[in-house]
C-alpha cells in the first residue's frame, strides 16, 4: 500500500496544544482515521457505525378450531370443544356448528354483561356453518364467551 504524504504548513500564531492536536489530525489524515474532535480539554474519537436493528419474528397466525358440538343446545350437554381455548394474539379461530341449532361465541359473561359483544361476536351460525374470530383485536387475557340463543353454554378464551 502506497503511503501519501502531504506537507500541511502550520499556522504561525498557534499555540503548542494547537500544534499537537495540528499534528495529530495529519496523521490521523495519512492512516485514515475518522475525523477527531478536539477540544481545549480533551481529545475524543468520533467513530460512525452502523447498526442493524434486529426484529422479533411476528407471530405466523395460526387457525385454531372452536366446535360447537351437537345436541349442545340442550341444557347440561356438553356444548364447546374447547370450552377453554388459549391462543396467541392475532390467531384466527374458526367456529365449526356441528349442531342442528342456530349459536354464537360472544364475549362476555350473559347477555347483562355491559361489555358483550364488543371484542368478538360471531353472530348467529346456523347449523353446519362456520365462522371466524380474529383475535388480532383482541386485548391479551382471559375473556369469558357465551352463546347469546343458549346462554347456559359458556366457555374461556384466553389471548396471549
Amino acid at each position: 500500500m502506497k503511503k501519501i504524504r502531504k506537507k500541511v504548513p502550520l499556522p504561525s500564531n498557534s499555540s503548542l496544544q494547537e500544534e499537537k492536536e495540528f499534528l495529530n489530525l495529519q496523521n490521523d489524515m495519512k492512516l485514515n482515521i475518522p475525523n477527531k474532535v478536539t477540544t481545549s480539554q480533551q481529545q475524543t474519537n468520533t467513530y460512525t457505525s452502523e447498526s442493524t436493528e434486529l426484529q422479533q419474528p411476528q407471530h405466523i397466525t395460526t387457525d385454531v378450531k372452536l366446535t360447537i358440538l351437537e345436541g349442545s343446545s340442550i341444557q347440561g350437554n356438553p356444548d364447546y370443544d374447547p370450552d377453554e381455548l388459549t391462543v396467541k394474539k392475532g390467531d384466527k379461530i374458526t367456529v365449526n356448528n356441528v349442531d342442528t341449532m342456530p349459536h354464537t361465541v360472544t364475549n362476555g359473561e350473559s347477555g347483562s354483561d355491559p361489555n358483550s359483544g364488543k371484542l368478538f361476536d360471531t353472530s348467529i351460525i346456523n347449523g353446519g356453518d362456520s365462522a371466524e374470530i380474529d383475535t388480532s383485536t383482541v386485548d391479551a387475557g382471559a375473556h369469558p364467551f357465551y352463546c347469546m340463543v343458549h346462554p347456559y353454554m359458556t366457555g374461556t378464551l384466553t389471548v396471549e
